[in-house]
């Protein structure tokens, strides 16, 4: 028995895979499949095995069938092929992984789940070329997850919170500039496709993709940028809680900087998280400043600079979107459900002494260097770094969000 012509027909057609999508249970499911493949008498067992082979196999030249009625949810740079899943609505979770879990849980598309090879997509551009109305770089843990789940609650807009494909993307250097330049464009032209109407997309990159710029920047040049940034001392006590990807010392992230290669044998946890987080800020430093650029401190963010950032993306707000993002606001960022509680003071006060000195003599030059830029085409609140005087100033601000 082989299926595979019926799965690959299957897969790209929306009218079959909406029938199967309305099975309520696997036994119905499986029905549906028999009576379209004309497989009276095959088993359920029989049946699945049949579609995991076919899940396993990477199709050539399907991607472009699957466009608008699945989602690309992984890269997988061994096969050089994209894994997909059913979409379940805009995401309004705080990141991708969490919209795809989601995803994933519909009946259909536990048992169903194309790859397609990324061969066919890099020999042509999308048409017409994707071009996102903004993207946010952040140091992590300075409210770029706010700032994407404020704007996913506007009618016309997809946020794109850390996707990913388009990170793994960037890791496979193997693949070549070229080629990634492309993969990231269609990335974002089929991540967006199935849900016509929202066409401001706003990709929101990990904090270590600010290596990558050059790649970014020339796959997406002149795209407005947002840039985030917050003291020091609160991003090390927030990753001291729990440990980004980033600073959990993952070797897989090498191929982006040396920063994330083992450091001297003798050096601490904080000592490692001190030279990535300097890494971080120094490549933000670089990137090149406005009118592209908007920079804000985590101390700025409130309702006037999410209307900055959304004139900055180009991207209208009307009343009802401004409530619902002010609304947004009052909320945790990463719980949706728990109101928000500041707790940067408590941030300020977890190092000891020692370690808070450490951190500002390693790390107050570059914070400095970043509030020199802050607010380009903005007039909201919030410290101006200068050295020293200025860290300790931001030391004292008022509280943001987590």
């Amino acid at each position: 028995m082989d299926l595979l012509p019926r799965y690959r027909a299957l897969v790209a057609s929306r009218d079959a895979m909406a029938h199967l999508c309305e099975a309520r249970s696997p036994a119905m499911l499986f029905q549906r499949l028999r009576d379209a493949w004309g497989l009276d008498g095959v088993g359920d067992d029989a049946l699945v095995a049949e579609l995991n082979r076919c899940n396993r196999e990477v199709l050539d030249g399907d991607a472009g069938a699957l466009a608008g009625h699945w989602f690309p949810y992984r890269y997988h740079a061994a096969s050089r092929s994209l894994a997909w899943c059913l979409p379940d609505g805009p995401a309004t979770e705080p990141f991708q992984d969490e919209y795809i879990a989601r995803c994933r849980q519909q009946l259909a598309g536990h048992f169903i789940q194309p790859r397609t090879a990324i061969a066919p997509l890099l020999a042509t551009a999308p048409d017409p070329l994707p071009v996102p109305a903004g993207l946010v770089f952040h140091l992590s843990r300075c409210g770029s997850t706010l700032v994407s789940g404020c704007l996913s609650t506007l009618d016309d807009t997809t946020v794109l919170s850390e996707p990913p494909p388009m990170t793994e993307a960037l890791l496979d250097t193997s693949l070549g500039d070229a080629p990634r330049r492309r993969l990231l464009q269609w990335l974002v032209a089929l991540q967006a496709a199935p849900f016509p109407g929202r066409d401001r997309v706003v990709v929101k990159w990990n904090a270590w993709d600010l290596f990558a710029w050059p790649l970014i920047r020339d796959a997406f040049p002149g795209v407005p940028r947002l840039l985030l940034f917050r003291a020091p001392e609160e991003i090390l006590a927030s990753h001291a809680r729990g440990a980004g990807r980033h600073m959990a010392g993952d070797p897989s992230l090498a191929p982006l900087s040396p920063v994330f290669s083992p450091g001297p044998a003798d050096g601490t946890v904080l000592d490692q998280r001190i030279r990535v987080l300097r890494a971080l800020m120094q490549a933000m430093v670089q990137l090149p400043d406005a009118p592209e650029s908007l920079a804000l401190d985590y101390a700025q963010l409130d309702a006037p600079a999410l209307e900055a950032i959304c004139r900055h993306f180009r991207i209208a707000i009307d009343d009802a979107g401004a409530a619902r993002m002010q609304a947004r606001m009052a909320v945790h960022s990463k719980i949706p459900g728990q109101a928000f509680q500041p707790d940067a003071e408590a941030k300020r006060q977890w190092f000891d002494p020692e370690a808070r000195q450490a951190i500002r003599q390693s790390l107050a030059g570059a914070y400095s260097d970043l509030g020199k830029r802050r607010g380009a085409g903005f007039s909201g609140p919030g410290p101006d770094p200068a050295g020293q005087a200025g860290y300790d100033h931001a030391l004292r601000k008022p509280s943001g969000h987590p």
